[in-house]
């Protein structure tokens, strides 16, 4: 199996080169199918035998959220919106997204003098704790800065006025060590810029997101404890590739376990209600006390999850699965047709000359199928705050409103 995976996508990319094939990868319907597609590929093609088979019932919740997905997108995408287009004030803009990163790079700063080195240059707090409440929903605002930067780019077709601002961020970004942050930044990328491209581009990205595993496994691990973690995975997971190939367990897992958690979680025939507190944390964090009795019904379903895991220490399993949790199957896949409708209208009345507001908007339900295959990124309690921001700079730097459209 493992081989006849291996032939298909080198068949696909001969396929794709010779007929000169272009992906619009700044499409969130497109991506939302390739990061799923990428998911289920690996997870089929038998590289970890020691993961379950996909029960029908997995495949009918996958297949039927995809199905209404697609239907109501385009019909989103086909209903004549009217909105405003909007120009700005390029210098002011910059001017703001200069101010947020000093505020971003301020809050950085704070955090290293509270908790003392980044885990990156050895620190003793780990990665998933290196933060400090309150600073980091500041330096959180660097995807405002991404967002911002890659608008300024768009509008005036040049790098020159971000560049050393970019690779501050790239650097803040290695410093704290959270691969999800790169990934934001490759997503506003490609929002933006990935509308035609090419087959030698998505190699190259493909590249760059195991070169972001490899840097992230080299700088965190001696390569005596990399040896003892990867024959460990090798041997529980199944893998079937050799130990001069283990460098792919990692993004291949990071891609594909998820699909095997949600598997789990499905055939467990689970239907209870959480309340939403797996999928809407920002909200349920802020209002649960209006339900005192919940905390340790969700607290139980936590530990429920777990006990349902193949592999505990694998323990991500997709928007599908947070939604499945929260509200069951039904209400999961309408969710899912509703994004895809709302995703499908900011498609239809997106241009170069959209409001801040409207791309960004755009930008998280990209953000959102993008990232689907591995969390329910609407979770995430930093985009309030971001669209705050997002709006503040679109009533400080817009000009003359131009006509409808």
């Amino acid at each position: 199996m493992t081989i006849i995976f291996a032939f298909s996508i080198l068949l696909i990319f001969l396929l794709s080169s010779v007929f000169k094939v272009t992906f619009n990868l700044s499409n969130g319907l497109v991506i939302f199918y390739l990061t799923w597609l990428i998911s289920i590929l690996i997870y089929l093609s038998g590289v970890f035998a020691n993961y379950p088979a996909l029960s029908v019932n997995t495949w009918i919740y996958i297949i039927s959220t995809f199905c209404l997905t697609t239907i109501l997108y385009f019909f989103g995408k086909h209903i004549d919106w009217k909105v405003s287009k909007q120009s700005y004030d390029i210098n002011k803009v910059l001017k703001c997204a200069n101010f947020i990163l000093i505020a971003v790079l301020i809050s950085f700063v704070i955090t290293i003098l509270k908790l003392g080195t980044p885990p990156t240059l050895g620190g003793s707090v780990i990665r998933s704790q290196y933060y400090v409440s309150g600073f980091e929903t500041v330096y959180l605002m660097i995807y405002v800065d991404m967002f911002l930067y890659m608008f300024i780019v768009k509008k005036t077709e040049s790098i020159k006025h971000i560049v050393p601002q970019m690779m501050l961020i790239f650097f803040l970004i290695l410093l704290k060590g959270n691969k999800f942050a790169f990934f934001i930044l490759v997503l506003t990328i490609l929002f933006f810029f990935g509308k035609r491209i090419k087959l030698g581009k998505v190699l190259g990205l493909s590249i760059l997101v195991i070169g972001v595993f490899i840097i992230a496994s080299t700088l965190y691990l001696s390569s005596d404890n990399q040896f003892t973690l990867r024959t460990a995975q090798m041997v529980e997971l199944g893998y079937q590739l050799p130990y001069s190939l283990s460098f792919l367990i990692d993004p291949m897992v990071y891609f594909s376990s998820n699909i095997m958690n949600l598997n789990s979680i499905v055939n467990t025939n689970f239907s209870d209600w959480n309340f939403g507190a797996f999928s809407f944390k920002i909200i349920w964090q802020n209002l649960s006390f209006l339900f005192p009795e919940s905390e340790n019904h969700v607290q139980n379903t936590v530990a429920w999850i777990n006990s349902n895991l193949p592999f505990p220490w694998l323990n991500t399993y997709s928007a599908l699965g947070s939604t499945f949790v929260d509200f069951g199957k039904f209400i999961s896949v309408m969710f899912f047709g509703l994004l895809g409708f709302i995703a499908g209208s900011f498609d239809k009345v997106r241009s170069d000359n959209s409001s801040l507001i409207v791309l960004f908007f755009g930008l998280l339900l990209y953000q959102f199928f993008a990232l689907s295959f591995f969390t329910f990124f609407f979770t995430n309690k930093e985009i309030i705050t971001n669209v705050l921001v997002v709006m503040f700079v679109h009533f400080y730097c817009r000009t003359v409103k131009k006509g409808a459209s």
